[in-house]
């Protein structure tokens, strides 16, 4: 598998200048927080993108999404967005965003790669936005801080047409240092930081089911456009109640006219709003085990009310939790399908005989790797990015 460099020169003709790595955002718990202004939780797992950046003679723009084994191309002087631009609408919208602020930009050959690379249009648009703006900032030595480039990135994002990103996702990329899980309160755009710890008779390891990236993504794009529409109706209705305490009596009442279907998906955005404060609490603890208990619940309605899991996932996840050992396993929100979060008891792991059966059935390659927080947005070398595409 040949490296972004390779790939970059083989595509434009020359080495990258700038190679910007980009961490992978996830969200623990709180995945539509949006739809009611509540609260996320969210951490970086490894690196998420890479874009290779370098200069042309012309004024054109090329991209090319190694993971896609797609190209788009732009001129400079037409960069107004369109719906058919789908991913190559980030980069419009960054470039963009840097000429209306006066910078002179030059013709310049993209190429990205990395997991996301062909992931949800919105978690790739965020790491696109926000490493292109980190990236732009490096090649035209333009000295913008942090807190400036963040501004920019959000900024260029109002101009997406086609999936703009998460505002949470974007400020995670610049906000969120190694190390570190955070709170994200959607309503006051804040972020509360806390250091990782757990106990140290307890595991937190990241589980890749293998399934295609793609397998669930429009069923997620869709409801979470969905949740926002619920979202507003939930507004209209609990004037009169709290939704951190919210009863059975009155949810009933807040679910009045609507179909089954709908009832279970309004009972699955609460239900994980309502999860994230004790989840938080027992983070703040290192307390893994009992928010394991969450986790799970949090499993089972997503499977069972908002129908966002898969057969494959489902399967791995019983036989997960029939392992000595293992307290939950749960799916986490980063882009890409099927990725879920394990908590067990020390080194406890899904017996290899499960996995190998797993992949008998359904001819995917489960991995499972430590959790390990990413570095936040770098440059890197070509001698650190030998396997990216």
């Amino acid at each position: 598998m040949e490296n972004i460099s390779k790939a970059h020169n083989k595509e434009h003709g020359n080495n990258p200048l700038l190679i910007i790595e980009v961490p992978h955002v996830a969200t623990l718990m709180g995945f539509y927080a949006e739809a009611i202004e509540g609260q996320a939780i969210m951490t970086t797992i490894s690196y998420g993108l890479k874009i290779a950046l370098s200069e042309r003679l012309d004024g054109g723009v090329r991209v090319l999404n190694t993971r896609r084994q797609e190209k788009k191309k732009f001129s400079l002087l037409s960069l107004r967005p369109k719906k058919e631009d789908r991913w190559a609408s980030p980069f419009k919208a960054v470039l963009s965003t840097f000429q209306e602020m006066g910078v002179n930009l030059r013709g310049i050959g993209i190429t990205i790669s990395g997991p996301l690379a062909g992931g949800a249009m919105c978690a790739l648009n965020a790491a696109i936005v926000s490493g292109l703006t980190y990236g732009i900032n490096k090649l035209y030595n333009l000295n913008y801080k942090d807190d400036q480039l963040l501004n920019i990135a959000l900024k260029a994002n109002e101009s997406i047409l086609y999936y703009p990103a998460k505002i949470r996702d974007i400020k995670a990329c610049f906000l969120i240092p190694k190390g570190t899980i955070a709170l994200y309160d959607t309503k006051k755009g804040s972020i509360e930081k806390l250091a990782f710890k757990k106990e140290s008779s307890v595991t937190l390891s990241v589980l890749s089911s293998g399934i295609h990236y793609s397998v669930l993504t429009q069923e997620e794009e869709e409801f979470a456009l969905y949740s926002l529409e619920l979202g507003k109706m939930i507004k209209e209705k609990l004037s009169s109640y709290s939704l951190k305490n919210i009863q059975d009596r009155e949810f009933r009442d807040i679910v009045k006219g609507l179909s089954e279907s709908d009832k279970a998906k309004l009972k699955y955005i609460i239900g994980e709003a309502q999860r994230v404060s004790p989840i938080w609490n027992y983070l703040k603890l290192g307390n893994l085990k009992d928010a394991s208990r969450y986790f799970y619940m949090n499993q089972k309605s997503l499977s069972s009310d908002a129908e966002l899991t898969s057969p494959e996932i489902d399967w791995i996840v019983r036989r997960a939790i029939e392992s000595e050992g293992i307290y939950s396993l749960s799916q986490i929100s980063d882009g890409i399908s099927g990725t879920m979060i394990m908590i067990g008891k020390d080194d406890s792991i899904i017996p290899q005989t499960r996995l190998d059966e797993y992949e008998r059935i359904f001819g995917f390659h489960p991995e499972s790797y430590s959790y390990i927080t990413a570095e936040g947005m770098r440059v890197v070398e070509e001698s650190d990015e030998d396997t990216s595409c």
